[in-house]
């Protein structure tokens, strides 16, 4: 079984508070109109790339908990999940929703302090989506520091430099280029990043053959699956989110 952390995209650092205020955000994410539904639609495809790249039996954090839904979900696949959130009324927001299951637990944790807190763990992979774009880049490079101390692989999804600020955003996402975060995670100590197509599509794209739409999944064959990634590659050229896996 895999066990997942999820953390908060803000924090304390060295005495400050970082950008996405901690206590903004349960009101922020109470006032969405974001369910389970909603949550596979939109995380279908980092979830895809999750169970490709991630060992069975591995050992697994995910950072950025908000309502856990990400993480019901991945519990609901099989995984031990644990939902982390450094602000106590995010996970109280998330308890409160009633998203629960035998493998799914809540924790508070901290993103800038996973070398501390975890100290002698080791794990597989460390995931998240929606977390980083609230940073400035040196708080990022920390957050992959950070990360790289207890992990050998990161896997996680965010709005690129095709997105458009609206009012669904919480309003201090940094919407960078692919080639941005390539060398944000290298800087953080990454050698290896991979980047791939995530979602939100533009319009025009439904006009493309359906093969084209085709993504990758767990479990099929090693020929299949390599099909499937060609076929795909389009994606990261036009689509308004990124996934990347550093290692």
């Amino acid at each position: 079984m895999f066990r997942f952390v999820r953390f908060l995209k803000s924090c304390e650092h060295d005495g400050k508070k970082e950008s996405g205020l901690v206590s903004d955000w349960s009101k922020f994410l109470e006032g969405s109109d974001r369910s389970l539904f909603s949550q596979s639609r939109t995380h279908a495809m980092l979830l895809e790339r999750v169970m490709i790249e991630i060992p069975k039996n591995g050992r697994v954090l995910e950072a950025g908990c908000g309502l856990a839904f990400l993480s019901k979900l991945l519990s609901d696949a099989g995984y031990d999940v644990t939902a982390g959130d450094i602000d106590d009324d995010v996970l109280a927001a998330a308890e409160r929703l009633g998203l629960k299951a035998p493998d799914l637990s809540y924790r508070k944790a901290d993103l800038f302090c996973l070398a501390d807190g975890h100290a002698g763990r080791d794990y597989d992979a460390i995931i998240h989506s929606g977390v980083l774009e609230h940073f400035e880049d040196d708080q990022i490079v920390l957050a992959f520091e950070q990360q790289r101390a207890i992990t050998r692989k990161v896997v996680f999804k965010i709005p690129n430099i095709r997105t458009t600020m609206t009012p669904a955003h919480f309003g201090n996402e940094r919407f960078l280029s692919n080639q941005k975060w390539v060398e944000l995670a290298k800087a953080g100590g990454f050698g290896h990043v991979a980047v791939y197509g995530g979602d939100s599509l533009p319009h025009w794209t439904q006009l493309l053959p359906s093969a084209l739409h085709q993504y990758p999944r767990a479990g099929q064959k090693e020929k299949r699956q390599r099909l499937f990634e060609t076929l795909s590659g389009w994606r990261r050229f036009v689509s308004r989110h990124s996934i990347f896996v550093c290692s």
